[in-house]
């Protein structure tokens, strides 16, 4: 089936230290089905991340005409959940499910770059994340920084790179908890 993608994000859903893709389904046009064998109405897609190079469709929610989505750990179980917007219908609320792997939260608080720590580039081991809250369409997600870490029970390493310039690295982190870190 062809789908429509509105909002998309790079979220790791499973904890298992690779980005999962979620795409909001949803035709651009309410009569689609009418001059193709595409449907309007349309499911949300995750494509979860094999680890091998690979993606793994999976479909979820019901079919509507879905535009929006918003990405945070919306009952802080330590899984990543997504609010969907759809046309002519009230938002949605998909909640994650208890994943396999751990993962680790940063909250991030800028003094001498802006208080949000907006910008800012996390990394821990080979991933990479930055801090922004643009990340679906139409949408404002959590400005969180949220890894899945697979099996690990502890972070070696976790370095911060600043707006400002300033680097930090912090040491020996326990996983399955958001921690405030502030700009030194």
């Amino acid at each position: 089936m062809a789908y429509s993608g509105w909002s998309c994000g790079a979220f790791d859903f499973d904890n298992d230290g690779w980005k999962d893709l979620f795409v909001a389904g949803g035709d651009v046009q309410t009569n689609t089905a009418r001059f193709s064998s595409r449907a309007s109405k349309q499911t949300n897609l995750l494509l979860r991340n094999k680890g091998d190079g690979t993606f793994e469709p999976v479909v979820t929610g019901t079919p509507a005409w879905h535009r929006g989505a918003a990405f945070a750990d919306f009952d802080h179980d330590g899984s990543i959940d997504v609010v969907v917007t759809r046309l002519g219908e009230t938002p949605v609320l998909q909640m994650g499910t208890k994943p396999a792997g751990h993962w680790l939260r940063l909250r991030l608080e800028g003094t001498k770059s802006n208080r949000d720590g907006v910008g800012a580039r996390v990394m821990i081991g080979k991933q990479t994340n930055h801090v922004t809250t643009a990340v679906g369409y139409a949408s404002t997600s959590s400005r969180e920084v949220h890894f899945g870490v697979g099996a690990a029970s502890v972070i070696p390493s976790v370095v911060i790179h600043w707006p400002s310039g300033a680097k930090q690295t912090l040491t020996h982190v326990r996983v399955d908890q958001t921690i405030s870190v502030k700009e030194p």
